[in-house]
């Protein structure tokens, strides 16, 4: 089972098999915390773009040959105002042999054709928007990670391209994954990086 659920006027689909446990666990957060959470809502009309929207958008972006069937895939399912966004940053998309990413020093998506997950060009879109926007910066943002810190249910380690590094664990976080850091496990335990909210770069993944 989906749900869309509604976020500061915005929806959100998420694909998740048990929407109703994650609803209710959100519900309980709020009261909880008395922090930021979704409202789910009825599901809408679904984002389909026609091949021709898609192709328009393309043809104004620089986007690898290798990559672009994977893009077009992805760029079916993002609204175009979202799309609109790489078009007015300038913002490459390029295949990368490595993980896929987002690189705010060059405007570039990197995406790992090997590994062709659904939705993996709208994540680096959404760090893309965060990094262009300094959303990391904004006070609302700010507070609602430092409470995800505050609050956290311990921390692990796993291994990521044959190095382990730092997870935070969060009853917040819609999937692990959101409490990945770049950091170390060695450098971690010998003190050389700390952990803080900041780390959490993946947070506004989902």
């Amino acid at each position: 089972m989906s749900r869309w659920i509604k976020n500061d006027n915005k929806y959100y689909y998420v694909k998740y098999d048990e929407s109703e446990e994650i609803r209710l666990k959100y519900l309980t957060k709020k009261l909880r915390y008395n922090i930021m959470a979704f409202d789910f809502v009825g599901q809408p009309r679904k984002v389909f773009n026609t091949d021709y929207v898609v192709e328009q958008i393309m043809s104004k972006l620089s986007i690898d040959d290798e990559v672009k069937d994977i893009v077009k895939r992805d760029f079916k399912m993002i609204p175009i105002n979202h799309l609109q966004f790489l078009i007015d940053n300038d913002i490459q998309i390029v295949s990368s042999i490595d993980e896929t990413y987002y690189d705010g020093n060059k405007k570039v998506i990197g995406i790992n054709s090997k590994k062709p997950k659904v939705g993996m060009v709208a994540h680096e879109i959404g760090h893309a928007f965060v990094d262009i926007n300094n959303l990391y910066q904004n006070n609302k943002l700010k507070m609602i990670m430092q409470n995800v810190f505050d609050n956290r249910s311990g921390i692990i380690s796993k291994m990521v391209n044959n190095e382990y590094y730092i997870y935070m664990l969060s009853e917040h976080f819609v999937r692990e994954y959101q409490g990945r850091t770049y950091i170390l496990e060695k450098d971690f335990l010998n003190n050389k990086k700390k952990l803080d909210y900041t780390k959490l770069e993946e947070y506004i993944s989902c």
